[in-house]
């Protein structure tokens, strides 16, 4: 199958985005005792333009869960979202979006 490729300028902006959030996340509970929240809106928009970018989205809240520096929260409505994040999306699909 074929696996969906991130544009390398996209990966470098998103790594320095979330290592500044980690940084901010670190601060947050140590003041306030819990972890910090970073929510994503709207991810059927990401999903329908850059299947790729949610595959490598998803990748780095797996990350964050487990070093438990920070939870993700992905909002989406109906789409091909929730079917991509969970890999349940039918054979024809498969080959569009295989993270």
């Amino acid at each position: 199958m074929n696996r969906i490729i991130v544009d390398d300028h996209y990966v470098h902006k998103l790594s320095r985005i979330l290592a500044d959030f980690k940084q901010f996340a670190a601060k947050f509970q140590a003041e306030h005792g819990h972890p910090a929240v970073l929510v994503f809106d709207n991810i059927n928009a990401i999903a329908k333009h850059d299947p790729g970018l949610l595959c490598e989205l998803q990748s780095r809240a797996k990350e964050s869960a487990d070093e438990k520096s920070f939870k993700v929260v992905f909002v989406c409505s109906d789409g091909v979202s929730p079917a991509l994040m969970t890999g349940k999306l039918l054979s024809s699909q498969v080959q569009r979006y295989n993270c």
